[in-house]
């Protein structure tokens, strides 16, 4: 009920008995019609619910207002909400290994990608393969797949222009 976009009015009238749990479904409802209640009723969510406010992208001014309520994990899903890059940008340093590997699959995050590669891990560079918008900058990264050997991948980042390889990652 609570993910049907049709039900927003018996939502509505039962919203008094929304327990934790039920919050955290309609939580993670991107219809636009649940942001109200949202709006209505941030006195009922917990640091749990957060942690699923903050992947919501209608949600952005919410997140906004409330950034104060963030405990360390909400910047690792907060990295994969493709509307909160400003508040990304102004919050780098509140990003752990979690947080650049959900950047990394962020296709609205390219440019901060771009700047901070020397952030990714192994699993920031393998997110940043499945990536919707591959090309970051002047780079095109890629999986070598065919010379997979003894468990490792080869991510290969080139230089679009000269097609030179400008660095090599290994990853097993």
């Amino acid at each position: 009920l609570i993910e049907n976009p049709n039900a927003i009015h018996i939502i509505e009238q039962n919203i008094d008995v929304f327990d934790q749990y039920m919050w955290n479904y309609l939580i993670q409802n991107i219809n636009l019609k649940t942001i109200h209640l949202l709006e209505e009723n941030l006195d009922k969510l917990n640091g749990y619910n957060w942690l699923n406010v903050v992947k919501n992208p209608h949600a952005i001014h919410i997140i906004e207002e409330n950034i104060h309520n963030f405990y360390f994990d909400c910047w690792q899903n907060l990295a994969l909400n493709e509307n909160a890059i400003y508040l990304l940008e102004k919050n780098l340093d509140k990003l752990d290994k979690q947080g650049w590997q959900n950047l990394a699959l962020n296709k609205n995050a390219t440019n901060i990608i771009k700047k901070n590669l020397d952030k990714l891990d192994k699993g920031g560079w393998l997110n940043l393969v499945l990536n919707q918008n591959l090309e970051v900058g002047k780079h095109e990264i890629s999986v070598d797949t065919k010379n997979f050997e003894n468990g490792l991948y080869y991510v290969i980042v080139r230089t679009s222009k000269s097609n030179n390889i400008t660095k090599i990652n290994v990853i097993k």
